[in-house]
């Protein structure tokens, strides 16, 4: 469960916006189908790497082993420090998704952020047992939105909602046309496409902290293909029969105003809904935020440990949880 909802955070819920006003309808569709074609390949290899040799520091360990060390080090660096940018990116989605409550300020910005970090330290300083179980309950909830989001707006797209004024269907591949800013467009989407895929990878990480990683890491991989398909993939096309590139709402705000599923859910006059999504997305932040600090402090403690970096990155307590 953890590893289907690892990923599912602000790419999904809000990037999906910016990749459909870079590039298009065509643009967005094809970015999110590479961009997934590549991320199931590296995924199902480092499932099958993990599950042969499911050892400490993951793939970063495994680099070492079968490269050499500088290789190790420059991965296991960068990808710590991925994840640290990560946490960064979240906590400043974050914000803007509370902006859209706090229309008049109350909260400042700093003290957004001191909520945030509150709220990951002390995900972090429990037991790995419960992590694991608080993040399967905000995968499960993650996983939920995103069926009940792709079944909303398959809706949309057959006119079924109030405001409807009968089915959509390819309207605004023809107006305002299917492709925006050229190859120019179709690369900004990939870019945003990458970050959204995040997050898949951190099973190799995890994989040395759970029990009988062999039985489970091969269940963890085989419903990825799935997520891909259906939930990126689908949604992806169901964006641009709903929303049209030019849409003001979509080019004129950001944060959750800019969420395309938001947008949906306004123009069809569905007047609770995108408050709840946006409660939503905000549990996404939270969990990828947490899953950004897990990440990166397990990677810096695993490049400790295989004396790839200074032993002081590999303090830990008794219960084995990072410093």
């Amino acid at each position: 469960m953890i590893t289907f909802g690892a990923g599912i955070g602000t790419g999904f819920w809000i990037g999906m916006g910016a990749a459909l006003r870079n590039g298009g309808p065509f643009g967005i569709v094809f970015a999110y189908f590479i961009e997934s074609l590549i991320v199931y390949i590296m995924f199902i290899q480092v499932g099958e790497m993990t599950t042969y040799q499911p050892i400490h520091g993951g793939f970063i360990n495994q680099i070492r082993l079968y490269v050499d060390d500088a290789t190790a080090f420059a991965q296991g660096i960068s990808f710590a420090f991925n994840w640290m940018v990560c946490l960064a990116a979240e906590l400043t989605a974050g914000i803007s998704v509370l902006k859209m409550w706090d229309t008049e300020g109350v909260v400042t910005t700093a003290e957004y952020i001191i909520i945030f970090f509150v709220i990951y330290v002390l995900c972090n300083l429990w037991p790995v047992k419960a992590y694991g179980y608080i993040e399967y309950v905000q995968s499960f909830v993650k996983i939920i939105s995103m069926a009940g989001v792709t079944l909303f707006m398959f809706v949309s797209t057959c006119g079924g909602l109030p405001k409807s004024n009968g089915a959509i269907g390819y309207k605004y591949w023809k107006n305002p046309g299917w492709i925006r800013n050229g190859i120019k467009g179709i690369i900004l989407a990939l870019s945003q496409a990458g970050f959204a895929f995040g997050g898949g990878e951190h099973i190799a990480v995890v994989a040395g902290e759970v029990k009988h990683p062999r039985r489970f890491i091969p269940r963890c991989t085989q419903p990825i293909f799935w997520r891909f398909c259906i939930f990126f993939i689908g949604n992806s096309w169901l964006i641009t029969m709903n929303v049209p590139y030019d849409d003001d709402m979509l080019n004129n705000n950001h944060g959750s105003l800019a969420s395309p599923y938001i947008i949906t859910m306004k123009r069809g006059g569905v007047k609770f809904l995108p408050h709840l999504l946006n409660a939503l997305i905000l549990l996404a932040v939270i969990s990828c935020g947490n899953s950004s600090v897990y990440i990166a402090s397990r990677s810096l403690v695993a490049c400790s440990d295989i004396k790839l970096i200074h032993p002081i990155f590999g303090w830990k307590d008794r219960a084995g949880r990072p410093w």
